[in-house]
């Protein structure tokens, strides 16, 4: 009888544009997930992957079963003018390893959260930096307008939290911007009264 997945323990780049994860013992399927922009082609344990706009992404995969789902494991994924383009998609290659643990605030391929959604005081933005370099967290309005930078520094890869107090701000529709070596990341989300 199966029981608990653990792992996997790699992704790694099988060949250029292709990807694979280890065989995990019990695991009945693989869910690979995947930033927006990138196209997945999923067969178990391999994954072909492709991009129609150059720029970085992660792309994450778990093992399943019917006991539950093993740590995710992910891997960030470099798409260039100079990669191969076969006229509509790029073609994409390993940049970094990049792990995602079972005990991280994120979901599967995501670099940004706000916790708690909806929020009325201390609210906690996490967020992944995935190469060494100048980041910037900042609140704006629904409209646009910049309402305060909470957060610019120089940063190591890393996962990292700050806190801020939302009971400050007049209620209503937000968005958490999280910039990162010439990325940006939006979160909507809505502060209560």
């Amino acid at each position: 009888m199966p029981g608990p997945v653990f792992g996997p323990d790699y992704l790694c780049e099988y060949q250029y544009g292709e990807f694979f994860v280890d065989d995990v013992p019990n695991a009945t399927q693989y869910i690979w997930t995947a930033d927006p922009g990138l196209f997945i082609t999923p067969n178990g344990r391999f994954c072909t992957v492709t991009a129609q706009y150059t720029g970085s992404y992660a792309l994450s995969v778990r093992a399943e079963n019917g006991y539950g789902s093993s740590a995710t494991n992910g891997i960030i994924v470099g798409v260039y003018p100079s990669s191969f383009c076969d006229g509509e998609t790029y073609r994409v290659s390993a940049e970094k390893k990049l792990e995602f643990y079972s005990n991280s605030p994120f979901e599967t391929g995501q670099l940004l959260k706000v916790f708690p959604v909806p929020t009325r005081g201390s609210t906690t933005i996490h967020y992944l930096v995935d190469k060494p370099g100048n980041v910037k967290v900042s609140l704006q309005d629904i409209f646009g307008r910049s309402v305060t930078t909470i957060e610019e520094n120089y940063k190591e890869p890393g996962i990292y939290e700050v806190t801020f107090d939302a009971a400050l701000y007049p209620k209503g529709v937000y968005m958490c911007i999280f910039e990162s070596n010439r990325r940006r990341f939006i979160k909507k989300f809505i502060i209560l009264k």
